[in-house]
């Protein structure tokens, strides 16, 4: 890190001697820490002499740049305030406290703050890119968008106004629209490390971590590695599936920040990943031991443990629910804590509190979504039309050479995961886990469908999806002939599947159908597609859908599916394993059984669950909720549908 000349100019240089500042030594020990990349290090040195020092512009700038270097927001408001009272003339430190209320999305004070730093210096280009960012009101992104759309209407080649449309168009999941913004604004602005971290979360919150973790490389090749980042890219690497990567991240940005709850956080969810609950809990636990108030670890340890009464996390989630957000940021934290406190109500017996809270955090992430049914039974209908005249000459002949594709798939919550971790523990088989591949072959033709719904499938269709989707496949550069795909919405796809892979294996889950739509409404999908979870009765009617369109296929496509029910799967274990693996074509091996032992990353929200022992009796646990399901059960009665 270069060390701005104002941590020297408050005292002339670091050899003059002041009253309010620290001795000579002292400062130059804080410099020479900034200078070698210390800034943990440079951080503690600098809060031991606070008290000594009360009055040093120079200690309150340096320790307020450090933290926002860590990614410690509120720390470094409070230090940057104290500088800007010290040293009021300077633009530095105002610039950086704009950046502090940025990250605590606080944009009204953060555009005061850019102002005062502008009035100071008006050639700052980093001052002119945050008043440009506190432009967006983190209460009303609709309203931040019309403002910068016009804007950028005006100025169309503006790096500033492309970057915070950009990010808001990120907070409004609209991601395709969010990176053409930062794309454009990275080619305006080819040396701006702050837009090439915003293009690689963009990617990463669309789920693409090879773009992402390629726009983060970037960074690293115009800057030091930082702590935030360092989390960032061990996330995209979690969601690749390159766990060594992940941990090797998370550990380098744990080194530079060894107090730091994020990185930790991070840290612990990917041992969660990787079945290692043990360590996760020890990481989680460390957390709290040093900052007993973080929310986060809390949420982590809740979704990992059961939780009881006396728990010290069961309180705190209480109470920070209690909370009114103040911003986007504090409501997607909300959002948060409410499915944690749902879950621990549940583990605490608790069923009328559990879903009254989770038909809040719900509701509010439905109305944020803006998720309309209708356009769910519009895509279903269009798909049955698409596919309704697809006879056996349209599709494609099977090709033994190629890989052996294992298709799982049904509900989200219905046992894909766990039938996936079943196969995946045999020697000849890759898991690969939820792959997007499918969807990215077929999403521009089912779009093109809604806009001219009369044009009729080819081969030649099936054969480009086909040769495309198994070029998805060679990228994973894995040896395993047999390969899974658990992508458990490619019951909306299996048409596309079974008409250009005649070769594979598909195996769908079926569930009781209450357990399956309980248990999507108590879970935080991060997925955008999943507005059908947010409402117990959405919930029930999509469920019938589903169960229509899965007969559709079986009628269109008869013989080539399997069927597999989850409570027999978990009464019957050897016998069902041994079924599913000679319907694959694979030999028997005894390790299948013991699925839980097998070291694979796990993405899902089934990642804790897969790691034990099969356990009976799951399907039954809505029972106890019944009392408060009355909407989703109206529902599934109003769709024929029928449950335990």
């Amino acid at each position: 890190m270069q060390v701005t000349n104002v941590v020297f100019n408050s005292t002339a240089s670091p050899d003059d001697k002041t009253i309010i500042d620290p001795p000579a030594e002292e400062r130059k020990i804080i410099v020479d820490l900034l200078k070698e990349e210390k800034v943990a290090e440079a951080t503690r040195y600098s809060e031991g002499l606070i008290t000594a020092y009360p009055r040093s512009f120079m200690l309150f700038y340096s320790l307020g740049m450090s933290c926002l270097l860590l990614d410690e927001a509120e720390k470094a408001r409070v230090y940057l305030k104290r500088a800007t009272k010290l040293n009021p003339g300077v633009a530095d430190p105002w610039r950086c406290l704009g950046e502090a209320y940025l990250k605590l999305e606080l944009n009204a004070d953060a555009r005061r703050c850019f102002d005062q730093a502008l009035q100071l210096n008006p050639d700052d280009p980093a001052s002119r890119r945050g008043m440009t960012q506190s432009i967006i009101d983190p209460a009303d992104f609709d309203v931040s968008v019309e403002t910068l759309e016009k804007m950028v209407t005006e100025d169309p080649d503006h790096p500033h106004l492309l970057m915070a449309l950009g990010q808001c168009f990120v907070e409004q999941e609209k991601y395709i629209r969010s990176i053409d913004a930062l794309e454009k604004a990275a080619g305006l602005m080819p040396e701006d490390t702050s837009i090439m971290a915003a293009v690689g979360q963009a990617y990463a919150e669309f789920n693409q971590p090879d773009e992402a973790l390629q726009w983060f490389n970037r960074v690293l090749d115009h800057k030091p590695p930082r702590p935030q980042l360092l989390s960032m890219m061990a996330n995209a690497a979690r969601t690749k599936g390159e766990f060594e990567l992940a941990l090797d991240y998370a550990n380098q940005a744990i080194a530079l920040n060894p107090d730091g709850a994020g990185p930790k956080n991070t840290l612990a969810s990917i041992h969660a990943t990787l079945g290692d609950k043990k360590k996760a809990i020890e990481v989680i636990e460390d957390v709290l031991t040093q900052h007993p108030d973080n929310i986060e670890a809390m949420i982590e340890l809740v979704i990992t443990t059961t939780v009881k009464k006396d728990d010290p996390a069961y309180k705190a989630l209480e109470d920070a629910y209690k909370i009114k957000p103040e911003n986007h940021f504090a409501e997607k934290q909300k959002t948060r804590v409410g499915f944690a406190l749902g879950k621990a109500y549940g583990d605490t017996n608790q069923y009328a509190k559990s879903i009254r809270v989770l038909k809040e955090v719900n509701a509010k992430r439905r109305e944020f979504l803006g998720f309309d049914l209708e356009n769910e039974v519009r895509s279903f209908e269009l798909v049955k039309h698409v596919f309704d005249p697809i006879t056996p000459d349209d599709c494609v002949e099977a090709n033994p050479n190629d890989r052996q594709m294992i298709f799982i798939l049904g509900m989200p919550r219905s046992g894909t995961t766990l039938t996936e971790q079943i196969i995946a523990s045999h020697s000849q088989v890759y898991g690969g886990g939820e792959l997007n591949f499918m969807n990215e072959e077929t999403a521009e033709l089912m779009y093109m469908f809604g806009l001219q719904p009369d044009v009729q499938l080819k081969k030649v269709a099936f054969e480009h999806i086909r040769r495309n989707y198994l070029g998805h496949i060679d990228s994973l550069k894995v040896g395993e002939r047999f390969i899974t795909d658990k992508m458990p919405h490619n019951f909306l796809r299996l048409g596309y599947i079974l008409a250009a892979f005649p070769e594979a294996k598909v195996i769908h889950l079926n569930r009781d159908p209450v357990a399956v739509c309980l248990s999507c409404f108590q879970k935080l999908f991060p997925a955008r597609g999943m507005g059908f979870t947010f409402d117990l009765r959405d919930l029930g009617l999509y469920y019938g859908m589903y169960l229509d369109l899965m007969q559709f296929w079986r009628d269109k496509f008869p013989g080539r599916i399997l069927d597999l029910d989850y409570q027999t799967l978990t009464e019957d274990q050897e016998g069902q394993t041994r079924m599913l693996l000679d319907y694959c074509g694979l030999p028997w091996e005894d390790q299948c059984l013991e699925f839980y032992n097998t070291r694979r990353g796990v993405l899902t929200a089934s990642q804790i669950q897969v790691r034990d022992k099969m356990y009976q009796g799951s399907s039954d646990v809505w029972k106890k909720y019944r009392r408060h399901l009355g909407e989703l059960l109206d529902a599934l009665d109003e769709a024929g549908v029928k449950y335990g």
